[in-house]
């Protein structure tokens, strides 16, 4: 028995239900994934996140930011061409929707630890992100974008 570390988002024919595709992840896909034009943004069990091209059964890009042992939030997309995402130790990470690169990353300072776990998707109102870990710690943040 080998403990797989992987895990696969599967495209159906909507109207048979019949597997079209599927592509293959570096961990178990979480959380809800995300439609974005002809992409599909993923988020995996260890941390990282994934656009890929459900008509090619490809990967787009996979964000290189930091992996945990477990991550359980969803990606999510600001309106900008951001897409954000919790990190399991070094706070909020802004990947461009397009090419995966990281546009900004907050990191909770020394008087803002501990940074928990968070298991849902940001929220966003007026501008404004909110960000609830697992030991209820609820956070705003105010972005600025150039």
């Amino acid at each position: 028995f080998i403990k797989t570390k992987f895990g696969q988002v599967g495209c159906f024919d909507k109207n048979s239900g019949k597997p079209l595709t599927a592509v293959t992840l570096d961990g178990a896909s979480i959380g809800t994934p995300l439609r974005l034009g002809n992409a599909i943004i993923t988020a995996d069990l260890q941390g990282g996140v994934c656009s890929i091209d459900p008509n090619l059964a490809t990967r787009n890009w996979c964000a290189d930011i930091p992996k945990g042992k477990y991550s359980y939030a969803s990606a999510f997309f600001d309106g900008y061409g951001n897409i954000l995402f919790p990190t399991e130790k070094e706070g909020l990470i802004a990947l461009d929707f397009k090419t995966g690169q990281k546009t900004f990353q907050w990191k909770p300072s020394d008087s803002q630890l501990p940074w928990g776990m968070v298991m849902s998707r940001i929220h966003i109102q007026d501008d404004e992100f909110f960000v609830v870990d697992w030991k209820g710690a609820v956070r705003k943040l105010k972005p600025s974008y150039e």
